[in-house]
């Protein structure tokens, strides 16, 4: 998080891919296997770690997603983490016959890596232990959405265990396609080679 602009190997942004397009291309992998464990009884479940963060996010431009110009890091981690969270609905919608269901989870605030590098961490490194979540307290709402009997049959959007809002940008329909349809259009070449 918080990186200055730079391109992945795959041509994209680097937080547009680390944080969303991997696990894009991860779950595109995974989708016929995740199909085949799951049951009606008991579901088989993606989780993809999120953040409040999308909150702050522009709307996605479907036709500069990598565009350097303007490049704002706060910016594109929000973007990736709305995207992450418009795909985790989208799938929830065209999966919703199968026995596959999906979360994007805010874990809260933690005190991890990621702020190595922002003017909190230089001036006042103390600070974080009062207004962050400790690790293992982040982990509980991802554990939870990988194993509460609660969300069988749910998916969707939760923070601190339990369902939250989103951006309501993130639930129109039809960005989201354009999303999943853009991604599926950027992972192509490593379908092919599977």
């Amino acid at each position: 998080m918080f990186v200055p602009y730079e391109m992945c190997e795959d041509g994209y942004e680097a937080h547009w891919t680390i944080n969303y397009l991997s696990h894009f291309l991860l779950t595109e992998l995974l989708l016929p296997a995740l199909k085949m464990s799951g049951s009606t009884n008991e579901h088989a479940r993606i989780i993809n770690v999120s953040s409040c963060a999308h909150e702050a996010s522009p709307l996605i431009n479907f036709g500069s997603i990598s565009n350097s110009q303007g490049y704002i890091t706060n910016a594109a981690y929000a973007k990736s983490k709305l995207a992450q969270i418009m795909s985790t609905k989208y799938y929830n919608k065209i999966l919703a016959n199968t026995n596959v269901q999906v979360f994007a989870v805010h874990p809260g605030i933690v005190n991890t890596e990621l702020f190595n590098g922002t003017l909190l961490k230089m001036t006042m490194p103390w600070i974080l232990s009062y207004i962050c979540k400790t690790p293992e307290e982040g982990s509980r709402s991802v554990v939870y959405a990988c194993i509460s009997p609660e969300l069988e049959g749910c998916g969707g959007y939760y923070a601190n265990c339990q369902s939250a809002k989103n951006l309501p940008y993130a639930d129109d329909e039809e960005t989201q396609r354009k999303l999943y349809d853009t991604s599926m259009v950027m992972i192509k070449h490593f379908l092919i080679e599977n």
